[in-house]
């Protein structure tokens, strides 16, 4: 019997169903990142409890419709155990920020971390791309317009995050 997760009982999920969803998980996989990608868990409902439990932003979509960070993926990625569920996305006055459905507790991390929430179809679009699989292309609407990140020496990447 696996020990249930805080957002069971705050979300009004029934105890035998989170202890059904799991046994079906398989161990590599967090059951919150499982439920969440497969609707078991309503996103925005969860999205909004973890923010106010977890007292972290949430990342918005538009932070995943710019490419991912490569480098900082590339300087840590024998780092950490990072993963579709969790993953470097940035990086500001030393310290990491990462992409996560729930910060893991069970981490000891040799750098400061600042952990930020987002919805799994975005990690696992990002994570896709940071290793090379080729997402499926969705072309723009017509009219609209795709804005550049600008970069220079006062660029501070906290304002494009949530």
């Amino acid at each position: 019997m696996k020990k249930v997760r805080p957002w069971v009982e705050a979300l009004g999920i029934a105890e035998e169903d989170y202890q059904r969803w799991c046994s079906s998980v398989p161990a590599d996989e967090s059951v919150t990142f499982r439920c969440l990608r497969e609707g078991r868990i309503p996103i925005e409902a969860y999205l909004d409890w973890a923010c106010n439990f977890y007292e972290l932003p949430i990342l918005q979509k538009a932070f995943f419709e710019n490419p991912p960070d490569a480098q900082i993926f590339s300087k840590l990625k024998t780092i950490g155990s990072w993963s579709r569920e969790m993953m470097p996305v940035g990086e500001w006055d030393g310290v990491i920020y990462v992409a996560c459905t729930e910060p893991v507790e069970e981490i000891t991390w040799s750098f400061n971390v600042c952990y930020l929430l987002a919805q799994p179809e975005h990690l696992e679009a990002h994570w896709k791309i940071l290793n090379g699989i080729k997402p499926l292309a969705t072309p723009p609407l017509p009219g609209t317009q795709v804005r550049q990140r600008r970069k220079g020496p006062h660029h501070n990447p906290l304002q494009e995050l949530v």
